[in-house]
């Protein structure tokens, strides 16, 4: 039996359909190219200049000695190995407080990405989600 118009289920476009995203992500094969993939790309990220200024108040003064205290010790490693400022301060009111500030430089030169795309667009499972992209895009356009 046919349905009427009025009781089919009308299909919204948007912008992403959320069963088709899933349905690529379920690609067999996808999880570790895109992780070898986004492990690529940050192996070429280099950190110029890190600047981290955070001030930490948990309301209880011990809770936030404890807190402090615990994130204190890599904090103060990773700054003196890398060069890098990183503070925390504790606050030791009776306020919750959660605050700072961050300055970042990074350096990308995009001609090292080349082979990091190339590698995971001639991929079995980059080819497999290029066509259904593809096909998804020729069949909205009729």
């Amino acid at each position: 039996k046919r349905k009427k118009k009025s009781q089919r289920k009308v299909r919204k476009k948007g912008r992403w359909d959320w069963s088709f995203l899933w349905g690529l992500l379920r690609t067999r094969g996808l999880p570790g190219k895109l992780l070898r993939f986004l492990r690529d790309i940050l192996r070429h990220l280099k950190i110029r200049d890190l600047e981290v200024d955070l001030e930490v108040g948990l309301g209880d003064p011990a809770d936030t000695a404890l807190f402090v205290g615990w994130i204190w010790l890599p904090t103060f490693l990773t700054s003196t190995q890398t060069g890098h400022l990183i503070r925390v301060a504790p606050s030791f009111n009776d306020d919750l407080v959660f605050q700072g500030h961050a300055y970042i430089s990074i350096r990308l030169i995009p001609i090292q990405l080349v082979p990091a795309f190339v590698r995971f667009g001639f991929s079995q499972p980059g080819i497999i989600i290029l066509r259904a992209l593809i096909f998804r895009r020729w069949k909205r356009k009729k």
